[in-house]
């Protein structure tokens, strides 16, 4: 590890979760971070500032020709945008945007739904590369997709309006889906119930903010900013010991899963059954079965089944098995905590459980889990 290391980190601070994985690598190895706004540097006249041989290496959002010429300074410089398509000759760490944009044809698919549509915005790469995986995943289960990129809410809400219903839609991100919700209520397009709409990134204070509240793809954007500052990190070691500066490999990471709430869900909802949904997202190593989630609600078990098999189309125990998967994968993939600390927060009896129930829904048992997803994915 090299000493005295100062590194620039420059970033859309928006970017809250790979900031983190960047910050968390940053203090683990003590790293002197100078940090800035990509927003800032592309609109004011500071690009200069980091041709400064007091910095080892550089984070970088590639999105426009001043961050752009910074990637080009010779020395140690990793992009984790993936605004604008990743320039050919800086490595760069990111999403893998088109298996986002599978997973959710694989999930809308499952619905109840023979209409599909892509909504995102125009000039954005990790777009344009969601609604690719999107529409392809689409044309091989024999189905057509109608696309728009726009911003502008009267087109998005005529253009919804006038979508074959029922229909399964993919928006681009959280921010936009939001947008998208919006115009269509303040436009009088009714949208719940007749639109299974998914958006991408799970920023849960912005998808429990929207009505209905927004299914959304868990990437793995703190172990972007982790993975990036690691690269970085070897790319500095190599020119610290006299190596010419090496350009690794491409990184993409892929999704971790789909965090289902209302907007997928095409049948009424009750406020029951949108509390046992929020108990089962936010409670799940204090419930421990059925009963225990009835007894919450104040319901009847069989009551409680009824609801979820008219509604969701499974029971409740499976919802219930389903959600401690996908946190116990979030947590495999983003954190460091054993497998039995992990099957204590997930709300399993023991490690042997957690295990059987991964074989039974991912395929693989958790070690495996880790493994594949901590081995670098390279484009």
């Amino acid at each position: 590890m090299l000493a005295a290391v100062a590194v620039g980190v420059i970033i859309n601070f928006q970017n809250r979760k790979v900031l983190q994985g960047i910050s968390r690598f940053a203090l683990s190895n003590g790293w002197k971070s100078v940090l800035e706004s990509t927003h800032d540097l592309e609109r004011d006249d500071i690009g200069h500032e980091w041709d400064n041989a007091d910095i080892n290496g550089i984070l970088v959002d590639v999105v426009g020709r001043k961050s752009r010429s910074v990637a080009q300074l010779k020395r140690p410089v990793v992009n984790v945008s993936d605004v604008v398509s990743p320039p050919a000759d800086v490595p760069t760490v990111g999403v893998d945007n088109a298996a986002v944009g599978r997973l959710v044809a694989e999930h809308l698919l499952l619905q109840p739904v023979s209409h599909f549509a892509f909504i995102g915005q125009p000039n954005r790469y990790y777009s344009e590369m969601r609604c690719r995986g999107f529409v392809d995943a689409l044309a091989l289960a024999g189905h057509r997709c109608a696309t728009l990129m726009s911003e502008n809410r009267k087109e998005i809400a005529e253009w919804v309006a006038k979508l074959n219903k029922p229909v399964g839609v993919m928006v681009g991100n959280d921010l936009h889906a939001a947008r998208v919700l919006n115009s269509c209520m303040a436009a009088g397009v009714e949208v719940r119930g007749r639109v299974a709409l998914v958006s991408v990134d799970n920023d849960s204070a912005l998808c429990h903010a929207t009505f209905p509240s927004l299914t959304s793809v868990a990437n793995q954007s703190e172990r972007v900013g982790w993975e990036a500052a690691r690269m970085l990190d070897g790319m500095m070691a190599a020119v610290a010991r006299g190596a010419p500066l090496p350009r690794p490999a491409n990184i993409l990471l892929p999704p971790l899963g789909i965090e289902i709430r209302e907007s997928s869900i095409l049948h009424p909802v009750d406020a029951e059954l949108v509390e046992a949904l929020r108990l089962i997202r936010e409670e799940l190593a204090k419930i421990h079965s059925v009963d225990d989630l009835a007894n919450q609600l104040g319901v009847h078990r069989r009551t409680l089944e009824r609801r979820f098999e008219a509604v969701l189309g499974r029971s409740p125990l499976d919802e219930m098995r389903r959600a401690r998967v996908i946190l116990a994968r979030q947590m495999l993939a983003g954190s460091n905590l054993s497998i039995a600390q992990i099957a204590r927060q997930c709300g399993y009896g023991s490690i042997k459980g957690m295990g059987q129930a991964f074989r039974q829904i991912v395929g693989c048992t958790p070690i495996a889990y880790r493994i594949a997803m901590r081995r670098n994915p390279r484009n």
